[in-house]
């Protein structure tokens, strides 16, 4: 259990000009260089939107890409919560739950994609834009946690609750079972293998859904559904 007034201080980390200004900002950073990572590796193909003849093999058409650059697009949702809250004091429940799953998630997914494939991404490689990116990582979980003070108090009905999980599901199948719109495209034909002797993909295939049940989890221990969905509106 954490100890008392725990939330509240991460809550500081939200409304606190000299606190959140600096987390805005790396998020801003962070945000157009994941952008340009997925234009660079080519699921963001501009010159052929709908991945046509002569399109780099692993892009995605234009209306897939929300789903395809996951973490400056959780980056993106924390972004929102953080500057609406501070700016106009306004916030929603829906925007607060989908940025904290996303940044748990996602950072979780990145940390064990850059520990169980270390060679070919470099993890270790001291100074590599991926080593970089190993660390900066973990800080997205990190950032979640300024939002569970403000959604403790939420009211979620159990029709809302199973929709947004049903959504986060969704989120997971379309990576790995179709369309297959997996972020590490050049794992997806066997190009590195995990320290577990897992060829291509295959253990993140594995891994993602108990990280995503991870992510969602930890969102139902904060909201707890089941106790408020009779105070629901």
């Amino acid at each position: 259990m954490p100890v008392p007034g725990a939330w509240e201080f991460f809550h500081q980390f939200r409304w606190r000009w000299g606190l959140v200004v600096p987390i805005l900002l790396a998020d801003v950073a962070g945000m157009l260089f994941g952008w340009y990572y997925y234009y660079q590796v080519g699921q963001f193909d501009l010159g052929h939107r709908a991945c046509g003849v002569g399109a780099n093999e692993y892009c995605q058409p234009w209306w897939t890409w929300p789903l395809v650059s996951d973490s400056p697009n959780a980056v993106l949702l924390f972004f929102l919560a953080a500057l609406t809250y501070r700016t106009a004091g306004w916030r929603h429940r829906v925007l607060d739950a989908l940025a904290f799953v996303a940044n748990v998630y996602v950072g979780l997914w990145t940390t064990t994609l850059f520990l169980s494939y270390p060679d070919a991404m470099g993890t270790f490689r001291f100074g590599s834009t991926n080593n970089i990116l190993f660390i900066t990582h973990m800080g997205m979980p990190l950032q979640s946690l300024t939002l569970v003070h403000a959604m403790r108090n939420d009211k979620w009905t159990a029709a809302a609750t199973a929709w947004l999980l049903a959504g986060l599901a969704a989120f997971v199948a379309v990576d790995y079972w179709g369309p297959h719109l997996h972020p590490a495209p050049f794992l997806h034909d066997g190009a590195g293998d995990s320290v577990l002797g897992m060829a291509g993909d295959g253990f993140l295939a594995v891994a993602s859904p108990v990280l995503m049940v991870m992510a969602a989890g930890a969102w139902l221990a904060v909201a707890r559904p089941w106790r408020k969905a009779d105070r629901a509106t």
